[in-house]
């Protein structure tokens, strides 16, 4: 894995401090991470990415370095930090990239806040469709959802062969990187505020489901997904272009929730050709790349 890139911290009113990487230079792009995870996540993609933006990766509120507010989590809320965050490091426009939770979170935004958003690149996002794997569906049962969904993690797939396709082909220092995001103190109980107020037995709850803003949105949209993906099925891609034919989809064989480790070079082949393209085609995305810029913490 690549090394740690320097974190910067901003305090976001109502949400606490946020811990968060930049680099590069150019038109924003702003990297959600998914449930459980943090801006390590992305280490694999920020340097190919930062060689075309300035590429900030912060860690969402619960995870990481970040601060750990007691409220319910949310999409209202995750919405609400997306936004904020994008005003706190002066981002009035940003190229959004997102997988899992992250992808919902990004697309939430780019529906409510279209202005704010210059395109969506999305990783396995969740909010296409209710289907999840069985463990985060019982992990929303108040009691004894979690001890159901560890039992299904022990005794089932357990962690990493639910996210990845081969996990004997990860990097040994990524696959404890995912094992550290998802143990770090306070996680647990972020994971399933999170699962609690978004998904039932039947799946994410319908209220969540962001087909009917995903077929409004007027900004560029590419789809990565992994072909086995064991937490949100592939089907939801295939959905997705059926409902808005000008999506770019990409399915990638022999992967599962997370393509941005597990086929690293492919993901960051295609994402950094999507950038290039919304780049040079969006005026007002090149004036936010002049106006984005660090805040202290305050």
């Amino acid at each position: 894995m690549q090394a740690a890139f320097k974190l910067h911290q901003v305090r976001l009113p109502g949400i606490g401090t946020t811990s968060y990487t930049v680099a590069g230079s150019g038109p924003p792009v702003l990297l959600i991470h998914g449930l459980g995870a943090s801006h390590a996540i992305w280490r694999l993609n920020v340097p190919s990415l930062a060689s075309l933006g300035t590429v900030y990766a912060p860690d969402l509120p619960g995870h990481g370095d970040s601060a750990r507010p007691r409220v319910p989590y949310t999409l209202d809320f995750g919405v609400r930090f997306t936004t904020a965050f994008m005003d706190s490091v002066g981002l009035p426009r940003a190229i959004l990239v997102g997988n899992s939770l992250g992808g919902l979170l990004a697309l939430a935004t780019a529906a409510r806040h279209p202005d704010r958003v210059a395109a969506l690149a999305l990783a396995s996002p969740a909010g296409l469709g209710r289907e999840l794997a069985r463990a985060m569906r019982w992990a929303s049962v108040p009691v004894i959802g979690p001890l159901l969904a560890a039992m299904e993690m022990r005794f089932g797939p357990g962690l990493l062969p639910s996210l990845v396709y081969r996990p004997e082909t990860l990097d040994p220092e990524i696959a404890a990187e995912i094992h550290r995001m998802a143990s770090a103190p306070g996680v647990r109980g972020v994971v399933l505020s999170a699962l609690r107020h978004g998904v039932a037995l039947g799946g994410l709850r319908p209220s969540l489901v962001q087909m009917e803003g995903f077929r409004r949105l007027s900004c560029p949209v590419l789809l990565v997904w992994g072909e086995d993906d064991r937490i949100i099925p592939v089907a939801h891609a295939y959905r997705a272009r059926e409902a808005r034919p000008d999506t770019l989809v990409y399915v990638l064989p022999e992967c599962g929730h997370l393509p941005q480790i597990e086929k690293t070079a492919e993901f960051n082949q295609r994402v950094s050709h999507f950038l290039e393209q919304v780049s040079s085609s969006s005026a007002s995305l090149r004036q936010a790349s002049s106006e984005g810029r660090e805040r202290p913490v305050r």
